[in-house]
């Protein structure tokens, strides 16, 4: 909910110390989610709702093995490929 700014070599650095659940760029900007964060909010009893991609997934299930995951998939394969064309994505 809350974004913190970093400079690019901060980042860098947490991302080399593996600080970061799942780290990425989009439209040239840097986001992560600090996995520090993450479990404050586990710590205090709460739960963690995000929006993950699969591999970043995995990822947490080995780290927080009783987590709960959720996979929301298009209806159809055609209504995937078609929601991939509105968004730009190649045919590739």
């Amino acid at each position: 909910m809350d974004y913190f700014f970093l400079h690019e070599r901060e980042f860098a650095e947490l991302i080399s110390k593996e600080e970061f659940l799942d780290h990425l760029i989009v439209n040239g900007y840097n986001y992560g989610t600090p996995l520090k964060d993450f479990f404050k909010i586990l710590e205090r009893g709460k739960r963690v709702i995000l929006h993950l991609a699969a591999g970043t997934v995995m990822l947490l299930k080995r780290k927080v093995p009783h987590v709960t995951i959720v996979f929301v998939a298009p209806p159809s394969r055609l209504s995937l490929f078609e929601r991939l064309r509105k968004r730009g994505m190649s045919e590739e």
